[in-house]
């Protein structure tokens, strides 16, 4: 599951199912591969193949992964913490991943996750999952434990989520009689990011989770949200690593 218009999905998926599924298929029939997320390529959609279930976009991605009991993540390329894994191993779920999809993230290799980097050790990696329900529950139980221990560590270092800065940045507003009707937009990928169809200084709050890792021009989109919000208001954005790479800062202010 995740965002299959980011090119590092596309390639990883396409790499998985051409490279790695017939032979996991023809030694376990049975076994189901389930593929889920929004901005789905028609390619994705029209693929035919023993026991691939295409699904789409779904309302609930919690629901979904605890449908499953193994996780893949075949990502060759991208950077930062992937938060579905983490997000997955809060959820019980064995997750086998390359060094690179599991980058950021200071797992312990075998015993919380299992590390694939080939078609070799991805069918090895999954076999020893498929043929014994015990290696998936110990995987999960410790992949739990080490999100839990995540969880503690950042409330110890006082790191907070994106949700509770936002809700404490309103009532620090609330206090001086600001924001009492506050108006909130949350940018996703399923608007045009680079052309927000609302006037200016629109919104009090613009919220944007990942959606920036989607477009193919970052730094226009948060001008366009610079627009849309509010003189004294907040934008709120998930870290970007590249923008500054591909295209500076310069004239955002």
């Amino acid at each position: 599951i995740g965002s299959l218009d980011w090119l590092p999905n596309i390639t990883g998926l396409h790499w998985f199912i051409n490279e790695v599924w017939d032979n996991i298929h023809t030694k376990f029939p049975t076994l189901e591969f389930h593929i889920a997320g929004r901005n789905m390529p028609d390619e994705i959609k029209k693929i035919k193949k023993g026991n691939i279930i295409i699904h789409g976009e779904v309302e609930d991605a919690y629901q979904f992964m605890s449908n499953y009991s193994i996780m893949i993540v075949p990502l060759f390329a991208g950077s930062g913490i992937r938060v579905k894994i983490i997000e997955a191993m809060a959820l019980n779920k064995a997750i086998i991943s390359t060094e690179i999809g599991a980058e950021g993230i200071t797992y312990t290799k075998g015993e919380n996750i299992l590390i694939a980097n080939t078609v070799q050790q991805f069918c090895e990696k999954i076999t020893e999952c498929a043929s014994n329900k015990e290696t998936c529950i110990k995987l999960g139980n410790n992949a739990k434990k080490f999100a839990k221990q995540i969880k503690s560590l950042l409330t110890e270092f006082g790191v907070k989520t994106r949700e509770s800065i936002l809700e404490e940045r309103i009532n620090l507003r609330r206090k001086d009689g600001k924001y009492s009707s506050r108006t909130t937009i949350y940018v996703s990928t399923k608007q045009d990011m680079l052309n927000l169809t609302y006037a200016d200084s629109s919104f009090d709050i613009v919220h944007c989770a990942n959606a920036l890792d989607h477009t193919q021009s970052p730094l226009k989109a948060i001008k366009e949200m610079y627009r849309i919000c509010k003189p004294g208001g907040y934008i709120y954005l998930r870290h970007f690593s590249n923008v500054g790479e591909h295209e500076g800062y310069s004239g955002l202010h």
